[in-house]
């Protein structure tokens, strides 16, 4: 646009092809307009776009940390004895006791 305006001043009614002038004839156009608008439509869809792929990203770190501490036992029981028990030794020593007849059957 900017070397179109330069070669035929006449066309856009400059008397003077200065840069200032030029700067103001290539702004003023519409095909200037309408290609900013559509610069900046896809730029805002872009973003959007960014924030929902950084918002899975969050959601997936976090899925994957859960795992983590499922797997690791980290929700296990706390026995109230004082000490720690994971929820499958409290299983296999209820069930010996009930083998063994110690249990409480209430």
């Amino acid at each position: 646009m900017d070397l179109e305006v330069r070669r035929d001043p006449d066309k856009y009614d400059l008397a003077k092809a200065t840069d200032k002038a030029i700067v103001n004839v290539v702004a003023c156009d519409q095909r200037v307009q309408d290609a900013e608008d559509e610069y900046e439509a896809a730029n805002v869809s872009a973003k959007q776009w960014d924030g929902l792929l950084n918002a899975y990203e969050h959601r997936r770190s976090m899925l994957n940390n859960e795992v983590k501490l499922w797997s690791g036992d980290y929700f296990s029981a706390v026995d109230t004895s004082g000490g720690r028990a994971g929820r499958k030794e409290k299983l296999r020593d209820e069930k010996n006791r009930r083998r063994d007849g110690n249990g409480d059957d209430n």
